[in-house]
């Protein structure tokens, strides 16, 4: 009997470097170990899975789309709570009522990223699942945006263009340290161990390259406030990109 490899080695569709696939992340959106690329895996029949590259052009117009219809909403409920409180202060019965004539508020969240398909995976579930999400392409910008925005989570790569996530997460601690603080990153050293276990971050989050597993562990952590079932290094479904 001849057993069958559960992976293949694959060309990286963004930098041509081999990455190792296993089949059980066949059709997710995978990022390369070497270069940070997105690409999706998928069978082509007898010629085996093949990777290709993430359109980001459409991804990041998804996510901007959800996140203005959401914007709308949320200004067509302020509309609609502000219509029936003046009809209720003129005693006449109100024809329409939104969430019991109040706004529910979303919270709102800060997600620091730069690369455009990664923000749009995790921007694009969050907001769906009912977050108000606001992007910061750098921990500058996070800086910010914070003291206006008053946001109850930051989710943030450790990976920025211009600082480390670990020094973000302090310097967010100094406006309030209630917040909630999320970092992610592709792979974790035994120092990047040692730093969240001293540092203020509530959650620190290794996907290997998994970003549908990422967001969804972001999503359901958001969701249910509650700590994900996963490996010593709090990670989720993993691909071994």
């Amino acid at each position: 009997m001849i057993l069958q490899r559960p992976y293949a080695v694959l060309d990286c569709p963004v930098c041509g470097r081999p990455v190792e696939i296993h089949f059980r992340h066949l059709h997710r959106e995978l990022e390369c170990a070497h270069c940070g690329g997105q690409f999706v895996v998928s069978e082509t029949g007898n010629d085996g899975p093949t990777a290709s590259k993430l359109d980001c052009g459409d991804a990041l117009q998804r996510a901007d789309n959800l996140l203005r219809s959401i914007r709308n909403e949320r200004a067509a409920k302020s509309a609609a709570s502000m219509y029936c409180r003046r009809l209720s202060d003129e005693n006449i019965e109100p024809s329409l009522e939104v969430d019991g004539g109040e706004i529910v508020p979303r919270p709102t969240a800060i997600l620091v990223e730069h690369r455009d398909e990664v923000f749009a995976r995790i921007a694009t579930d969050m907001a769906e699942s009912g977050m108000r999400v606001v992007r910061a392409k750098s921990a500058a910008e996070a800086l910010e945006l914070f003291p206006r925005l008053e946001p109850t989570l930051v989710v943030a790569n450790i990976d920025l263009p211009d600082q480390n996530g670990w020094l973000l997460a302090r310097k967010l601690s100094l406006f309030d340290r209630r917040l909630r603080v999320w970092l992610y990153q592709p792979f974790g050293t035994s120092r990047d161990e040692e730093m969240a276990k001293c540092a203020p971050v509530d959650e620190w989050l290794v996907y290997l390259g998994d970003l549908l597993g990422l967001s969804k562990t972001i999503v359901a952590l958001a969701s249910n406030r509650r700590k994900p079932d996963c490996n010593s290094e709090r990670s989720t479904d993993q691909a071994a990109a």
